[in-house]
């Protein structure tokens, strides 16, 4: 009877622990679905208070200090842009300019690309004093510039050169450049030959009478052989007028 006994009291003493760690994992499983419901709402909350927040912005979002800005209605890309643009507005004038550049022979005593007319320039002007295009209109442009590097014979550097160019825009209001766009690259001067291709773009805002401009680092190695048109260029259009 005392192995019984004892037996009995053990079998009630492991009841109790069970029933101990059955309700101790209860009561944690109760905190978590708590916790994930909590996070929940407070999504929810936030969702809500973001659309009331953002829902009225216009799809195409501009910065007027010139900067990059990405342009999306109704979900189009800005390649389609242009095509898009022509056909909600038929009258709208046509503003395009497609450039290569000039004569290499002019690259080494300025810092700024000179650019001759490839194809017919839409209502865009270029000034050959301070190597730019001026703008006819203000509103949305797609611009891009690139241009073809490569090694030359006597170039000397150490370690490495670094390759860079930018977009610069001088305005009435604003008369100082201001850069809008860049792209940069580096080549090892222990190379006995290479060759680069930088390439920038996005959609700008522009203003009326703004002066857009390409200014490089290493002038001396543009690459002048070739079909000059399909290695360095400078193209601009207008997108959607203000």
């Amino acid at each position: 009877m005392l192995v019984d006994t004892r037996m009995l009291e053990r079998g009630g003493v492991i009841r109790i622990i069970k029933r101990y760690y059955r309700r101790k994992w209860q009561a944690r499983a109760l905190m978590i679905v708590v916790a994930i419901l909590s996070l929940c709402c407070v999504g929810l909350i936030f969702a809500l208070v973001f659309h009331s927040h953002f829902k009225h912005l216009p799809d195409a979002v501009r910065k007027e200090n010139g900067e990059s800005v990405a342009l999306k209605q109704n979900g189009e890309h800005s390649e389609q842009a242009l095509s898009n643009s022509l056909a909600r507005h038929p009258n709208k004038p046509l503003v395009s300019a497609y450039r290569t550049v000039q004569n290499c022979n002019d690259l080494a005593n300025n810092s700024f690309l000179p650019w001759d007319k490839f194809e017919n320039d839409q209502l865009i002007t270029y000034d050959n004093k301070t190597r730019s295009l001026i703008m006819p209109h203000s509103g949305m442009y797609h611009v891009s510039v690139q241009v073809a590097y490569r090694y030359l014979d006597g170039f000397r550097c150490e370690g490495t050169a670094v390759l860079r160019q930018k977009v610069l825009r001088v305005s009435d209001s604003y008369p100082r450049p201001v850069t809008l766009l860049t792209a940069e690259d580096t080549v090892n001067c222990n190379l006995d030959y290479w060759s680069k291709t930088l390439y920038t773009g996005a959609i700008l805002h522009l203003d009326k009478e703004d002066r857009l401009s390409v200014n490089i680092s290493r002038t001396e190695l543009v690459d002048c052989g070739g079909k000059l048109h399909t290695k360095t260029f400078f193209s601009l259009y207008l997108v959607s007028m203000d």
